[in-house]
C-alpha cells in the first residue's frame, strides 16, 4: 500500500471500547474514531467530495498499481531514459558558454565630437573582434557593442529618465570602453539626479552631497558608474590627440569647450588616469572630413588598432571560461539542443503552439507539417515545439535544426543513427543495423519518439526517412518547409496534417522590436503622437520575423539620433528592398569590391562552416 496515504479506523459500535494501540509505531498515519453519535457522522460526510472520489478512482495510475512493464514502460524508467539521453539544463545554460553568450560592450564618449570613432568602433573594431573570437570559441561569444547614440526615446527625455537608462545599462555591461576628446558633454541638474537615484535603487551611490554638487556630465558618471561596480580590469579608455585648428571656425564648437568645460575635461581624464593607469591609451587622428553632414576624425587606423587589440585582450576571461566548458557533452545531439535553445521564445504565438501540442497528442497524427513562406518564423515554432514536448517529459524527442541546403542522406542519417543507437543501448535493446528495425524494438516497450526537423524539405533522403519512420508505433515526426514544396504535397498525399504558419499580430511584432532592440540598449518611441515603433511594425513585411530582425540591425548600424524617425518612415516595406538597401549602404561605406567578393564568397559557400573557413584564409580579399 502507498505509505503516504492516510487511513481512517471508524468504530461506529455503541459503547464501542477502544483498541489497545499503545504499539503503534510514530510512524503510523492511521487515525482512529469511536462512538456513535450525530457529531462523529457529520465529520465523516463532511470529509469527502467528488474530488476525493476521483483521486480514489484514478489511484491506480498514481502509483502505478498493477501495471504490467511488458508493452509499457512505466513513468520512472522512461523519466530516467529522459534524464540519461538528454544533456542536462546545467549544460545548456546560457552561463556555461554552451548557448552563445553575449559580451556587452558600453561605448561612452561625447556625441558630435565622436561620431567618427564611434562609427569606427560599430562598423570596424566590433565585427573585427567577433571574427577573432568565433575562431578561438566556434562561435559562442557574441559582441553585443551598446552605443547609445540613439535608442534613448524622445519621451524618456521628456519624463527626464534618459539619464537613469544610461547609467542602468552601464551596469549590464561586461566592458567599458571610453573616448574622449575636448568635450565634457551634457550636464544633468541635481533635480535629473534625484529623479534617478529614486527611480533605481542602483544608483543609489549618487546620492552624495559631493557628487550632487560637482556638476558631472553624463559621460563622467557613466565612467564612474562602471568603476564603482566592476573596477578598473574591465574598462578602457582611449584619449584623443588631435589638431582642433584645422576644424572649419563655424564647426569648432562642437569639438572644443568653453575653459571652463576644457578645465573639466582635465579633471575628468585625471580621474581616469589615476583610477586605471594601466588601462589609458593616447590615439592620434590625422586630420579631419566632412561625411554625411558631418565633420569627423580621419586617420583612425591607430585608434583602430589599439582598440582591437585592447579588447581581445580583455575578452580573454570570457574566452578561457568558453574553451573550459566546450568538452561537456560536445556532439552532435547537444550542439542540435543547443541551437534549439538559441532559437526558441523568439517569436511564436502561443495559440500556434498550443494547436500544434494539441495535435502531437492524438496517436493518429504521424506526420506535422510546419509550413509558411520564407522568413515566417519556422525554426523558431519548431524549437518551441521540441522544448514544449521535452518539458513534458512523456517522450524522446530528436531535434536536427539544419542551416544549410547541402545536406547530404549520409550526414543526416549518421546522426539519427547515433541517437537511436544510445536511447537503444539505455533500454537494454541490442541496436540493429537498419535504424528503422530499431526504432521499432524501442516502439515495443512504449517509447514514444518524436523527430523534429527543420531545415531538411530540400534533403534527398528526406522522403525515404519519412516514409521508414511513418509506419513504426509511438513515432511522429515534425518538419518545417516552405509553401507548395515537394513535402507539403507529399503530407497531403499521405493525409497528414498540415499547419499554415500565420504571420505576427500586432502586439507580437512590437514585442519583438523591443526585444531586439533591447539586446543592444536602444529602444524605439511609442508616445501617442509619434510612435516609432508603430510605423515600424505597420511595414509590409512586418508581420515576418526575419524582416523585423534584418530592419533592427539596419537601424542600429547606419541610424543615428537626429535621423532615427526620418529612416523608419523610409524603410523599405519587404524583405527584398531592404536587403537591397542594406547592400548599398555597405557599399558606400566598404567599397563596392569588397562587398561584391563577400558577397561572391556567400555564394559559393555551402555551410556557415565553409564560409568561415573562406574568410579565415590567410590570402587577402
Amino acid at each position: 500500500m502507498p505509505q503516504d496515504a492516510l487511513y481512517i479506523n471508524v468504530n461506529l459500535t455503541p459503547g464501542g471500547q477502544a483498541d489497545n494501540r499503545a504499539d503503534t509505531s510514530a510512524e503510523d498515519k492511521s487515525v482512529y474514531l469511536r462512538g456513535f453519535s450525530d457529531q462523529l457522522l457529520r465529520f465523516v460526510a463532511e470529509r469527502g467530495n467528488a474530488g476525493l472520489l476521483t483521486y480514489v478512482d484514478n489511484i491506480d495510475k498514481t502509483y502505478e498499481l498493477g501495471v504490467s512493464v511488458v508493452g509499457q514502460m512505466s513513468a520512472r524508467r522512461q523519466q530516467q531514459l529522459l534524464s540519461n539521453i538528454y544533456p542536462s539544463m546545467d549544460a545548456l545554460r546560457a552561463d556555461r558558454f554552451l548557448t552563445v553568450r553575449p559580451v556587452r560592450i558600453f561605448i561612452s564618449s561625447t556625441f558630435h565630437d565622436m561620431h567618427g570613432e564611434r562609427d569606427e568602433l560599430v562598423r570596424s573594431v566590433f565585427p573585427r573582434l567577433q571574427r577573432e573570437l568565433s575562431k578561438k570559441t566556434n562561435g559562442t561569444l557574441k559582441i553585443c557593442p551598446i552605443d547609445l547614440r540613439w535608442g534613448v526615446s524622445v519621451d524618456h527625455v521628456s519624463n527626464q529618465s534618459a539619464l537613469e537608462q544610461c547609467l542602468i545599462e552601464v551596469t549590464k555591461c561586461d566592458l567599458f570602453v571610453g573616448v574622449f576628446g575636448a568635450r565634457y558633454g551634457w550636464i544633468p541638474s541635481k533635480e535629473q539626479l534625484l529623479h534617478a537615484i529614486k527611480r533605481n535603487p542602483l544608483l543609489s551611490w549618487l546620492d552624495d552631497p559631493k557628487i550632487l554638487a560637482s556638476e558631472l556630465s553624463v559621460t563622467a558618471l557613466e565612467v564612474m558608474t562602471f568603476l564603482k561596480q566592476f573596477g578598473s580590469e574591465r574598462a578602457l579608455f582611449f584619449l584623443r590627440q588631435a589638431d582642433y585648428s584645422r576644424i572649419a571656425e563655424d564647426k569648432r564648437s562642437f569639438f572644443i569647450e568653453s575653459t571652463d568645460g576644457m578645465q573639466r575635461v582635465a579633471k575628468l581624464k585625471k580621474y581616469i588616469s589615476d583610477s586605471a593607469p594601466q588601462h589609458v591609451h593616447n590615439y592620434r587622428t590625422t586630420g579631419w572630413i566632412h561625411s554625411k553632414g558631418r565633420t569627423v576624425c580621419s586617420g583612425l587606423e591607430e585608434f583602430s588598432n589599439a582598440v582591437a587589440t585592447q579588447l581581445l585582450n580583455a575578452c580573454q576571461p570570457f574566452v578561457s571560461r568558453c574553451l573550459e566548458s566546450k568538452a561537456i557533452n560536445e556532439n552532435d545531439f547537444v550542439r542540435n539542443w543547443r541551437t534549439v535553445e538559441e532559437k526558441a521564445g523568439c517569436f511564436t504565438s502561443a495559440a500556434v503552439l498550443g494547436h500544434v501540442q494539441s495535435l502531437l497528442n492524438k496517436p493518429s497524427n504521424k506526420l506535422v507539417v510546419l509550413a509558411g513562406e520564407s522568413g515566417c518564423g519556422k525554426t523558431s515554432l519548431a524549437a518551441d515545439v521540441a522544448i514544449a514536448e521535452r518539458n513534458r517529459q512523456r517522450s524522446a524527442v530528436i531535434p536536427f535544426l539544419a542551416f544549410t541546403k547541402s545536406l547530404s542522406s549520409v550526414q543526416v542519417t549518421d546522426y539519427l543513427t547515433s541517437v537511436i543507437d544510445k536511447i537503444a543501448i539505455e533500454l537494454t535493446i541490442e541496436p540493429r543495423s537498419n535504424i528503422a528495425e530499431t526504432m521499432a524494438d524501442i516502439a515495443k516497450i512504449g517509447g514514444r519518439m518524436v523527430f523534429v526537423f527543420d531545415g531538411l524539405d530540400t534533403c534527398q533522403s528526406l522522403n525515404s526517412i519519412i516514409a521508414d519512420f511513418f509506419d513504426i508505433a509511438n513515432v511522429t515526426i515534425v518538419m518545417t518547409t516552405s509553401l507548395n514544396s515537394a513535402v507539403c504535397q507529399l503530407a497531403t498525399k499521405l493525409g497528414c496534417t498540415l499547419v499554415q504558419i500565420p504571420g505576427l499580430p500586432l502586439a507580437a511584432r512590437k514585442t519583438m522590436v523591443r526585444k531586439e532592440l533591447a539586446e543592444f540598449g536602444k529602444r524605439l518611441g511609442e508616445s501617442a503622437f509619434d510612435s516609432q515603433i508603430r510605423s515600424f511594425v505597420s511595414k509590409r513585411h512586418a508581420d515576418k520575423p526575419t524582416y523585423i530582425k534584418l530592419a533592427c540591425h539596419y537601424l542600429r548600424l547606419f541610424a543615428y539620433f537626429d535621423n532615427i524617425g526620418m529612416m523608419i518612415t523610409k524603410l523599405p516595406s519587404t524583405i527584398e528592398s531592404l536587403v537591397r538597401e542594406i547592400v548599398k549602404q555597405l557599399e558606400l561605406n566598404c567599397g563596392k569590391d569588397l562587398v561584391g567578393s563577400l558577397l561572391g564568397y556567400l555564394l559559393v559557400s555551402p555551410s556557415r562552416k565553409c564560409l568561415f573557413i573562406l574568410l579565415c584564409c590567410k590570402s587577402t580579399i
